[in-house]
């Protein structure tokens, strides 16, 4: 929520400094990736909202999210190694959300991207037309295929809910998935061919969206 109000005075005060509120994309690494697809999912959710002004507009028009973390909740956790598995639950458990999963599971679903957009596709199932679903924007997902902390799998399993639901309600939004090849968790923090051509990506990503952002890039 806290995010929402950045959101929110930016929208108000951009054009102060030549930007377009009708061009706010947000992006973030790891923890920040994760809290960008949430921001990204809940534009305007009143769940989600500032209650001192529920009625602003929260939504963003891209979204990049790099290694971030998209499931909380354990029995959707990747588990291929039991060590990592163990470290996020303590994480997820005693540092983010600091309570345990079996004493708050709904808390746990409701701050993880995957089980929200399940939750959107399952109520169009159920015949609810406006589930915020179709104004989810097009989101950037970057992973390392050596990420030790935040799960590629975990990742892949996102973007495929996440393209399940743009064919639920005929969206016509195009999403993508960048697998870093012999990426770790933190590798867009040094200069090295593998981040500078990550952020000519990202670049390039919100060019083809804007059209009006660098396409080199200048680490």
């Amino acid at each position: 929520i806290d995010a929402k109000r950045a959101i929110i005075w930016v929208k108000k005060n951009i054009s102060k400094y030549g930007g377009n509120p009708e061009q706010i994309a947000v992006a973030g690494e790891s923890a920040g990736g994760h809290l960008s697809s949430m921001i990204a999912l809940t534009g305007n959710f009143p769940k989600f909202q500032p209650e001192e002004c529920p009625e602003e507009d929260t939504s963003v028009q891209l979204c990049i999210d790099i290694y971030g973390v998209h499931d909380f909740v354990k029995e959707d956790r990747d588990k291929s190694d039991k060590n990592r598995a163990k470290m996020m639950q303590f994480l997820c458990e005693n540092i983010v959300m600091q309570v345990s999963l079996k004493n708050d599971e709904n808390l746990f679903r409701d701050a993880s991207p995957t089980s929200v957009v399940k939750r959107m596709i399952q109520a169009r199932v159920d015949g609810e037309e406006d589930t915020g679903a179709q104004n989810i924007p097009p989101t950037l997902l970057i992973h390392g295929d050596k990420d030790s902390l935040a799960s590629l799998v975990e990742t892949r399993d996102y973007y495929a809910v996440l393209q399940k639901l743009r064919k639920t309600v005929k969206s016509s939004t195009k999403d993508v998935l960048a697998e870093v090849p012999g990426g770790h968790h933190g590798f867009g923090y040094i200069k090295t061919p593998r981040s500078i051509a990550t952020a000519g990506a990202i670049a390039s990503f919100m060019h083809h969206h804007f059209g009006s952002v660098m396409t080199e890039s200048r680490l």
